[in-house]
Protein backbone atom coordinates (compact mmCIF):
# COMPACT_ATOMS: atom_id res chain seq x y z
CA UNK A 1 0.00 0.00 0.00
CA UNK A 2 1.24 3.45 -0.85
CA UNK A 3 1.36 6.11 1.87
CA UNK A 4 0.48 8.71 -0.79
CA UNK A 5 -3.23 8.51 0.19
CA UNK A 6 -2.67 9.03 3.92
CA UNK A 7 -2.38 12.46 5.52
CA UNK A 8 -0.52 11.55 8.70
CA UNK A 9 -0.35 15.22 9.78
CA UNK A 10 -4.07 15.19 10.71
CA UNK A 11 -3.97 11.96 12.71
CA UNK A 12 -4.14 12.04 16.52
CA UNK A 13 -0.97 11.03 18.35
CA UNK A 14 -0.79 7.26 18.66
CA UNK A 15 -3.42 6.64 15.95
CA UNK A 16 -2.50 3.73 13.69
CA UNK A 17 -2.66 3.93 9.92
CA UNK A 18 -5.31 1.75 8.23
CA UNK A 19 -5.43 -0.84 6.88
CA UNK A 20 -3.91 -2.57 9.90
CA UNK A 21 -4.35 -6.31 10.60
CA UNK A 22 -4.77 -5.63 14.33
CA UNK A 23 -7.58 -3.12 13.80
CA UNK A 24 -9.40 -3.99 10.57
CA UNK A 25 -12.46 -6.24 10.83
CA UNK A 26 -15.13 -6.82 8.21
CA UNK A 27 -18.31 -8.83 7.72
CA UNK A 28 -19.18 -10.31 4.32
CA UNK A 29 -22.25 -8.99 2.52
CA UNK A 30 -24.20 -12.05 1.37
CA UNK A 31 -22.85 -13.30 -1.94
CA UNK A 32 -21.00 -10.07 -2.84
CA UNK A 33 -17.30 -10.80 -3.27
CA UNK A 34 -15.93 -7.39 -4.27
CA UNK A 35 -16.28 -5.68 -0.87
CA UNK A 36 -17.54 -6.14 2.71
CA UNK A 37 -19.01 -4.22 5.65
CA UNK A 38 -16.25 -2.38 7.51
CA UNK A 39 -16.63 -2.97 11.27
CA UNK A 40 -13.99 -0.43 12.35
CA UNK A 41 -15.60 2.23 14.52
CA UNK A 42 -13.68 5.18 13.04
CA UNK A 43 -11.85 4.21 9.82
CA UNK A 44 -10.16 7.61 9.61
CA UNK A 45 -7.78 8.05 6.70
CA UNK A 46 -8.30 4.53 5.31
CA UNK A 47 -7.93 4.71 1.53
CA UNK A 48 -10.27 1.70 1.12
CA UNK A 49 -13.31 2.89 3.11
CA UNK A 50 -16.47 4.04 1.36
CA UNK A 51 -18.92 5.81 3.67
CA UNK A 52 -22.33 4.38 2.76
CA UNK A 53 -25.52 5.36 4.57
CA UNK A 54 -25.16 4.44 8.23
CA UNK A 55 -22.27 2.04 7.63
CA UNK A 56 -18.92 1.78 5.92
CA UNK A 57 -17.86 -0.40 3.01
CA UNK A 58 -14.37 -1.93 2.87
CA UNK A 59 -13.00 -2.01 -0.70
CA UNK A 60 -9.59 -3.42 0.24
CA UNK A 61 -8.67 -6.16 -2.27
CA UNK A 62 -7.59 -8.35 0.69
CA UNK A 63 -10.77 -7.77 2.77
CA UNK A 64 -11.22 -11.52 3.32
CA UNK A 65 -8.13 -11.47 5.56
CA UNK A 66 -10.02 -9.16 7.97
CA UNK A 67 -13.22 -11.20 8.42
CA UNK A 68 -14.46 -11.04 12.02
CA UNK A 69 -13.15 -14.29 13.49
CA UNK A 70 -15.78 -14.81 16.20
CA UNK A 71 -18.47 -15.78 13.65
CA UNK A 72 -17.84 -19.47 12.84
CA UNK A 73 -18.66 -20.52 9.32
CA UNK A 74 -18.15 -17.15 7.65
CA UNK A 75 -15.32 -17.17 5.15
CA UNK A 76 -11.97 -18.86 5.20
CA UNK A 77 -10.67 -16.89 8.21
CA UNK A 78 -13.41 -18.05 10.58
CA UNK A 79 -12.51 -20.36 13.43
CA UNK A 80 -14.57 -23.20 14.84
CA UNK A 81 -14.35 -22.15 18.51
CA UNK A 82 -17.42 -23.20 20.49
Amino acid sequence: MSDAFINKDNMPTGERVLPDRDICHVRPIGTIHEFANCMVERPIECPYVLYFGEGNICRNPQWKEFIVRRDPGIGEAATQDT
